[in-house]
């Protein structure tokens, strides 16, 4: 699953435009997520 947290893109946008530090964090954890999501397919924690 690819697929990213369904409302993550709005969110992303607005955190870029407010902090790009926040923006910074919010695309580790992202990441992060999606890597254990492609390690783990039942790990999906937006379900």
């Amino acid at each position: 699953m690819t697929s990213p947290a369904p409302g993550s893109a709005p969110r992303r946008i607005f955190l870029d435009k407010q902090s790009p530090k926040a923006f910074h964090a919010l695309r580790q954890t992202s990441e992060a997520v999606r890597a254990v999501a492609a390690r783990d397919s039942t790990a999906r924690p937006w379900s």
